[in-house]
This record gives structure tokens, sequence and C-alpha cells, in this order.
């Protein structure tokens, strides 16, 4: 009897210790990446803006979404393979990331002294990637280019510019039409940052700076280019501090049309050549007439800045962001956006607390969003005022006999 009673508390302790953790939110979390089929606008990838990067993916246009894997350091960028859904490319610090099974494994190139802040496929060989960033000379960070044509296993590095104490390459964008043609943005600091955006016609072996229009002047740098799908001669730029400057003519002169600050990201589709969409500071501005006017198109949104924007190559009306607060999508061509944050799991989450006299009420602190509150153990969360301003919640105590009177320390002062 008393073994049955000993094989009966080793198999409990063993499930116990074998169960599986349930997600319970609140859902959302800081992404970074954003990338969508060329051939499904419902599928969509997204990477958190963490190291590890959390992969995640829907199949529904962002309705639900399944954790797939992660990549071991943070992955500042990500492409996707126009003629295969599962083949996915990731940039981060001394690496390159591949995965050919849709984000659940990730295979590495070691790239020693190196950070890859862009990346994309070639449209009509996708055996060959281009990516930009940076790379250590010895004495100095240059502006550099990288270039695969085996699917990411072997890579080439080309140093563009090392003119400045540092050079840092933060973006790239392929024409469509001649894909050998690829320009590179970015900045140089001589004494003050010099916005950069250089332009290659041979497939990244040489390189001309297109950026030497006075218009650049106080950009501080470029951190998102795009080229118009069906016009190769219309380049976007969108700078740090000096908003979104177009060229006609391929990059050999540019003007100033849109005053927005903070182009993180920039996209385009070939559903609509002359749609083209900047994500911002909270904010996405889109242009109807190749650039010629932009507006902001963000009702609906909320965070902060969104480093990931993909755009439907169907429909340019659908499109997905991602900011700190998680990922949002609009069918409306900006008009209107919705939170798709069901199921993904990307929320850091500082700290939590339960009520002694309600156990079912919890409150958590949740990085860079705010404060969340539920009553029924996790099945519905809500969002509360945030106390403070000036840094997340760290931890909380709840009053013994109140489950409504919490306490919070905030790690900033």
């Amino acid at each position: 009897m008393k073994k049955n009673r000993l094989l009966w508390m080793m198999f409990v302790l063993t499930a116990v210790c074998f169960a599986q953790w349930q997600a319970l939110g609140p859902y959302g979390g800081n992404v970074r990446c954003v990338v969508v089929s060329q051939t499904n606008d419902n599928i969509v990838y997204a990477g958190s803006n963490a190291n590890p990067t959390i992969v995640a993916k829907s199949t529904d246009g962002g309705a639900n979404w399944l954790t797939m894997g992660s990549i071991p350091n943070q992955a500042y960028c990500m492409a996707i393979d126009p003629t295969n859904d599962n083949k996915l490319y990731a940039g981060s610090g001394h690496m390159i990331y591949r995965s050919t099974d849709g984000g659940v494994n990730w295979l590495s190139t070691t790239m020693t002294n190196k950070y890859i802040y862009g990346i994309a496929v070639h449209p009509t060989a996708p055996s060959t990637i281009y990516a930009s960033g940076m790379s250590y000379t010895g004495t100095r960070w240059g502006l550099a280019f990288f270039k695969s044509t085996d699917s990411g296993v072997n890579w080439s590095t080309t140093l563009i510019d090392t003119s400045g104490s540092s050079n840092y390459g933060y973006c790239l964008a392929v024409d469509r039409l001649n894909p050998n043609t690829i320009y590179v943005g970015g900045y140089s600091y001589i004494s003050t940052y010099i916005p950069r955006v250089y332009k290659s016609t041979n497939g990244g072996t040489n390189w001309l700076d297109v950026s030497t229009d006075t218009v650049f002047q106080g950009g501080y740098y470029v951190y998102s280019l795009a080229v118009h799908p069906t016009n190769p001669n219309i380049i976007y730029a969108g700078t740090y501090l000096k908003g979104i400057m177009r060229s006609t003519n391929g990059g050999s002169s540019w003007t100033r049309v849109s005053t927005n600050y903070y182009n993180y990201s920039m996209a385009t589709s070939p559903a609509s050549p002359d749609v083209a969409y900047s994500g911002c500071y909270g904010e996405v501005y889109k242009t109807t007439n190749a650039g010629l006017t932009w507006t902001s198109t963000s009702s609906g949104l909320s965070g902060y800045s969104i480093y990931g924007l993909a755009v439907s190559a169907q429909n340019a009306s659908i499109v997905y962001a991602g900011n700190n607060k998680g990922m949002f999508k609009t069918t409306t061509g900006g008009t209107s956006w919705v939170s798709i944050n069901n199921n993904l799991n990307m929320g850091q989450i500082l700290s939590f607390a339960n009520a002694p006299s309600s156990p079912a009420t919890i409150y958590t602190s949740f990085a860079e969003v705010g404060v969340y509150k539920t009553t029924n153990s996790g099945t519905d969360w809500i969002q509360l005022p945030t106390p403070v301003s000036c840094g997340n919640i760290c931890e909380f105590a709840v009053a013994y006999n109140n489950p409504n009177l919490i306490y919070a320390l905030e790690g900033s002062g």
C-alpha cells in the first residue's frame, strides 16, 4: 500500500514538473521586423525587438499568431523570399540568419565585426540576398554592403564609405525592374552627422554617393529608402530629422517633400505603384501621388516608433505595422488601424502581483506599454492609466484586504 502511494506521489510530481505553461497575456510586445508574403497577404511574420528575437507567424492576416521559433540574437531586419513563404532572412550584430521552415529553426553565418540593419531578397533570383550595415576596419566603422549568391550561406563585404570617424548603413532598397540597381542609406560622422545615400548599378560592385544635394543637410541620417515599383527614377529617402526626400532622376537631385520626423521604415506595393507609406514615431505617413505630397494616416494607431512596415503586393490598402505595443493592420489604406495581437506573445513582463483577498485579480507591468489588470485570472486584460511617464513599473504590492489599493515602484526615479 505504501509502495502504491509512493508511486502515485511520484506520478503527480512528474506530471507537475512536465506540465506545459499556457500564455495568458496581455498580448502584444515590442515588434521591430514585419514581412508579408508576396503572393498571399494573409501570411505575415513579426520579429520582436529583443534579444533573443521571438518570431511569430500569422496565416489569417493577423487575426491569430503562432510563435514559430527564436533568433539567438536581436534581429534588426528581416526579409522573405518572394517565391517561398517559408524562407526567411534576418540580420543582427555579427550574424546573418536564415530559415527554411517558416522561422522554426534558424541557421547562421558569422559576420565578425559587422552589424546588419537592412536586408532584401533579389526579386527574380532569390538565391541572391543583399544586406546593408557597418563593418569594422580596425580603426573605425565603415558603411558597408553585403551580398550572398547562395541563399545566405556565404557573404561578401564591400566597404562603401570610411570617410568619417564612424559610418553606418541603416537601410537599402532594390529596383524591382533592374535588381542590379541598389540603394543604401545611412550616415557618415565628420564633425557632424552627414546623411548618405549610395547607389550601385552593377549589383553592389561599385557605388556612387547620390546624397550630395544640400537638401539633406541637417537630416542626421537616412533611415529608410524605397524605389517606385514601376518608375525606377523615383526614389524616396526617409531621414531622421528632416522629413522625406524625393528624387525623380535616380538620385541625381532631390526635393524635400515632407517634414515629418523619424522615418524609420518605408514600403511600396506593385499593386498601386504611386502609393507609398512611411512608418514614423506613432504615425504612418502616406502618399498617393508618387511622393509629391504626404499625409498622416494614423487613426487607431498607438505606441511609438514604427520600425516594422509591410504592404500587400496584391492590395496596397492592406498594410501591417509593428511598434512597441505590437502589431497593427489597416485594410483601408491607413484610414483606420486596428490592433492585431491575439496570441502574439512578445511582451516583456517586468513584474506582476495578485491581490491576496482576490486571487483572480492580477496587476502586471508590460514594458514600454503600461500597466494591465485582470480580474479573471488572465482571461481578459484591461490597460490602466499609466501613473508616471518616466519609466516602467518594476514592482507592485497590493493591499491585503483591498484589491483596488496598489503600490507601485517605478524604476527610473
